[in-house]
This record gives C-alpha cells, sequence and structure tokens, in this order.
C-alpha cells in the first residue's frame, strides 16, 4: 500500500488501508489531501512565471526565473529537511 498518492492534481495520504483502485474521489474517507508547505511558495511562483513567460516567447525572463525558482526550491528543500518536515514515504501515480 503507497502511503501517499498524487492524483487528478493534489497530493493525498492514505489514512486506511485500501484496496487497487480506491482513490481519492472513489474512497474520500480513505484519504487526506495534503497542503503544499509554504516554504515552496515563492519557488512555486517563480517557476509559473517562467512557464507563461516562456510560453509568450520571453525567454532570457523565463531563464532568470527558472533559476530563480530552482534556487528557491533547494533552499526551501533544505530548511525542510533540517527541521525534519520529511519522511521516507511510498508514492504512487495514477
Amino acid at each position: 500500500m503507497a502511503s501517499q498518492a498524487y492524483y487528478d492534481g493534489d497530493w493525498y495520504e492514505c489514512v486506511s488501508t485500501t484496496a487497487p483502485g480506491e482513490s481519492p474521489a472513489s474512497h474520500p474517507s480513505k484519504w487526506v489531501k495534503l497542503p503544499i508547505p509554504a516554504a515552496f511558495s515563492a519557488a512555486l511562483v517563480s517557476l509559473a512565471v517562467a512557464g507563461l513567460q516562456e510560453g509568450e516567447g520571453q525567454t532570457d525572463k523565463a531563464a532568470r526565473n527558472y533559476a530563480l525558482g530552482s534556487e528557491r526550491l533547494s533552499a526551501a528543500i533544505g530548511r525542510n529537511r533540517d527541521e525534519g518536515d520529511f519522511a521516507q514515504a511510498t508514492v504512487m501515480t495514477r
């Protein structure tokens, strides 16, 4: 049994034994939606802006925001790892 799953655009943690095919949509009582840690918000904003800029042909600006987003993501991962917010999980996708 996976302890976490990415389903329909969100992360979920399994809180009860599930059988194959029991998704957060079909068996919501067995899953809890996980929030995105606030430490990742700045990285996500930079990466989203970069994606929009790239789509509009603003490649120089997009490259800068991709780099900034990557730096922010690495910093956030380091902070969360240092604070013990990460636990080993088995992850599945649909």
